[in-house]
């Protein structure tokens, strides 16, 4: 069973994550090769994450509801 700190923390992640894409779409130029491929890391990362922290979400909501 998840607690409410474990889910708090895989939304944490998920908003670093999240940063991190932001941040490095505003300090470098996307559209060059190798800080495209950087930036697709970043956002592969991220969304690995925000499965994560949803998955974590709903299982802890359906705990509470069951």
């Amino acid at each position: 069973m998840l607690t409410i700190a474990e889910v708090r923390n895989a939304m944490r992640v998920w908003d670093d994550a999240h940063t991190a894409v932001h941040d490095y779409f505003g300090n470098n130029d996307v559209l060059d090769p190798n800080c495209w491929m950087t930036w697709q890391d970043l956002i592969e990362t991220e969304n690995m994450a925000r499965t994560q922290a949803l998955t974590a979400i709903n299982s802890y909501r359906g705990q509470a509801q069951g």
